[in-house]
């Protein structure tokens, strides 16, 4: 008996992969609000955040690094792919959006449109 993960199987096991959603908190006032998506054991090039129109999409890839010449016996951590998407509610600045990775928490930043923020009227 052989408990070596075929080529047909590890194929398998990485077509079945449907996206997870990540844990995530989202904190803000009245200028700007922060997305934190915890997602471990994601590499910085493996994050994909596009904004459209009123929808925010973040969606990470985890990648198992196996040397080449290994044999696969048994594999308990898998490659798993996050994927979450948001409602954006209110408008944000686009062009001034910005996101940073650590410790595997990607912390987006989101503006929030200047046409969107209160407006105090003075009063005669």
């Amino acid at each position: 008996m052989s408990t070596e993960l075929s080529n047909k199987e590890k194929t398998e096991l990485q077509e079945r992969r449907t996206p997870r959603r990540p844990h995530y908190t989202v904190t803000g006032d009245k200028k700007e609000y922060t997305v934190e998506v915890h997602m471990p054991g994601v590499a910085k090039d493996a994050y994909e955040v596009t904004v459209n129109h009123d929808e925010l999409v973040i969606e990470g890839r985890k990648s198992v690094l196996v040397p080449e010449k290994a044999r696969m016996l048994h594999q308990e951590i898998t490659p798993e792919d996050y994927k979450l998407s948001l409602q954006l509610n209110i408008s944000v600045d686009e062009d001034k959006i910005s996101a940073k990775s650590e410790d595997g928490i990607l912390r987006i930043t989101l503006p929030v449109a200047r046409e969107a923020q209160p407006k105090r009227i003075k009063i005669d």
